[in-house]
């Protein structure tokens, strides 16, 4: 909302950096929900730890999740105009509509997950993307401003979709509170390495090939990653080098 007013003021291109500022401003509500943490609350955290498949669930469902949005948000308000016949602010003035169908779809999509298993849904949501997201992105030189809004609903529907139940499959797999430790290492993680650097490096395939075909190449090996990890069972065990890599950093956040 707050973009769509800079676009309406035409501040954008010249205040875009107050933007960042704004949105730090969420910070504050987490100020006042976050709850004291005690000293059981430390001691209790380090005696269990996941498996080395459950670290890697966590990490591809949160890292894929920040990048379902980056494409369908962040990389497409800056990318698109490069593969495209859009413009930047053509490209901008979409994203607040698509922000008010990702709010209004993802309590949908949190529903729909009651009915059926959220750990289905999510796989369905990337079964659907490992073939759409390519042919997508493959056909945007081709498609008009309608298209290309139509292809970006696309994304945020699938996006939304897998983002729904997230909380709702952590907590199956963590279903104690001391675990969330574990839960924050993994998800913040994930979101860095998979999520946060998934638009650089689809500019960068798309500097070597010149093609926007194997960005969408690109993002269906993860979808296909992260359902061959979901496709997995957790083991009981852990491994002993894992638990010496929590353990450390047990040490250092300690």
């Amino acid at each position: 909302m707050v973009i769509y007013v800079f676009i309406l003021l035409d501040l954008l291109e010249q205040y875009w950096r107050v933007l960042f500022f704004i949105g730090s401003l969420a910070l504050l509500p987490a100020l006042f929900l976050k709850t004291p943490q005690d000293k059981t609350d430390i001691e209790t955290r380090t005696t269990s730890y996941p498996s080395l498949l459950t670290f890697l669930q966590l990490f591809f469902c949160s890292g894929l999740s920040y990048a379902f949005f980056a494409l369908a948000f962040t990389f497409s308000n800056g990318a698109l105009p490069l593969f495209s016949k859009l413009t930047s602010k053509t490209i901008q003035n979409h994203t607040t509509l698509l922000f008010l169908i990702d709010m209004i779809f993802l309590p949908l999509a949190g529903l729909l997950g009651k009915k059926i298993t959220s750990l289905k849904l999510m796989k369905l949501s990337l079964c659907l993307a490992f073939f759409i997201v390519p042919f997508s992105i493959f056909m945007l030189p081709y498609t008009n401003v309608s298209g290309v809004f139509i292809i970006r609903c696309l994304w945020v529907i699938l996006g939304a979709t897998f983002s729904a139940n997230l909380y709702d499959f952590y907590y199956c797999l963590y279903p104690s509170k001391e675990q969330t430790y574990q839960i924050s290492l993994a998800t913040s993680l994930g979101s860095c390495f998979l999520g946060h650097t998934f638009s650089s490096s689809s500019l960068f395939i798309f500097q070597i090939f010149q093609s926007s075909l194997y960005i969408g190449i690109f993002f269906s090996c993860l979808c296909l990653l992260s359902f061959m990890v979901l496709q997995k069972k957790s083991k009981k065990l852990p491994y002993l080098v894992w638990k010496k890599f929590l353990e450390s950093m047990n040490i250092l956040v300690i």
